[in-house]
Order: structure tokens, then sequence, then C-alpha cells
């Protein structure tokens, strides 16, 4: 059978094909490339965003052949009216805060290092991230997740849900109660609400909260944090 096509330039090519070789094996950066009904936009080169609220995608599908630095937050959702967005990035991403869109792909080669929010909750989101993971707080595992292939990559302060590390969960040992960190219109109270007042005596909040990823995606939008501390 014949080897797929990927849709890469050819002046960066070999660069390019040398990257994917030495990703995680699972991390099928070739099977986005050769997707033939996706057009990809390439950008030979870092991006660097000075000051500003929000970066999104300019395309349905797009390729950063470096980093992408933004000295604000990152939406990972084209503005169009399209179903899917696709993003590579084959260097690292650094950030104030990182939310995923529903139905968004976003592969990173490198390191990600989010200085607050990473979220990997929104649904039929694929996150996968080859190198390490750096974040204040690292929201996955309710309804969509982070992948990462060794829990060494792993160097988050708070983790809200679980990872998934080389198809399996990991979780951290305590809850993080949002509470105390996050602003409280991008909290979701439904479980805890929901409780008796016999039930929530003794219990702890932290088990039943969770990052409304929703919220925090629209919020991120207008406004360059979602901590309250």
């Amino acid at each position: 059978m014949a080897a797929k096509k990927l849709n890469i330039p050819s002046d960066i090519r070999p660069e390019i094909e040398a990257s994917i070789r030495k990703a995680p094996e699972k991390m099928d950066v070739s099977m986005f490339l050769g997707m033939g009904e996706v057009c990809w936009e390439w950008t030979n080169g870092g991006i660097a965003v000075g000051e500003t609220i929000v970066w999104r995608p300019e395309s349905e599908a797009m390729a950063i052949n470096g980093d992408l630095e933004v000295d604000g937050n990152i939406i990972v959702s084209t503005k169009a009216r399209v179903d899917d967005t696709f993003l590579i990035v084959f260097g690292s991403i650094k950030c104030r805060n990182l939310i995923m869109g529903t139905q968004a792909t976003m592969l990173c080669l490198g390191d990600v290092w989010v200085s607050e929010v990473m979220s990997c909750t929104a649904g039929d989101s694929i996150c996968e991230v080859a190198g390490e993971v750096h974040a204040f707080l690292l929201d996955s595992g309710s309804g969509a997740w982070l992948t990462i292939y060794d829990e060494k990559q792993l160097a988050v302060d708070y983790l809200a849900g679980y990872v998934m590390v080389g198809g399996r969960p990991v979780k951290p040992k305590k809850k993080v109660d949002l509470t105390k960190c996050m602003i409280e219109d991008v909290i979701d109270f439904g479980e805890w609400n929901d409780l008796s007042s016999e039930e929530r005596e003794g219990g702890d909040i932290a088990e039943y909260i969770r990052l409304d990823g929703f919220k925090a995606f629209h919020l991120l939008k207008k406004r360059k944090s979602i901590l309250s501390i």
C-alpha cells in the first residue's frame, strides 16, 4: 500500500518529517497531516503575539513550524464557522490561559507553559502534548482530556480531574478546591447543590465541583484571567 501523502510544503518537508519521527509513536501527527479533505495553512517559523486578550487559529487547520508564544490567552477554536479546528505546533507553546474548543484538535510536539489555567474538557476535543506540561491548574477528564506519554511530563501545580498517560488515567491524590482559586462564574456547583444539607455535612466540596469549560471558554475571549487569587 502506498504511503499516505502528507500536506507539508516541500521546502520544509525534511525538517517536519524529522520532527514527526521524534514524536511519541502514538501521537499520530501523520494521520492528521494526511487528511485529504483538510487544507493546512503552514507558518514556517514561530508565532509571537504581544499583549493581547486572546489569540485563535486563523484557519480551520493551522500548522506552526516553531514555537507559539502569546502574551495572553490561547483559544483553540477558529473564528470561522467550521465543524472542526486543527492546530499542530512543532515547537513549544507559552501563554497565560489555554482553552480547548469543541471539536478542536491540538498536537504540541514541544513543551506547554501556561501560567494560569489549561482546560482540555471541551466535547469531542483532542489535546496531546509530547513534552512537559506546566500550568497552575490543569482541567482535564470531564468530557475530554489531555493525553501525555509519561507521568514525568506532568509539571502542574494542581490537576482537576485526570490525564491520560499511555492509555491509562492518572488522577491527583487530592482534588483541588476550585473555590479557593477560581472566580465563581466559571465553577459548576451542580452536583454540590443537588446534595441535601445532611449529605453536605462533613463532605468535601472539592469532590463535587468542577471548572465549567464552556463558561471559561467564553469569559476568556473577553478577559485576561479567571483566577481569583
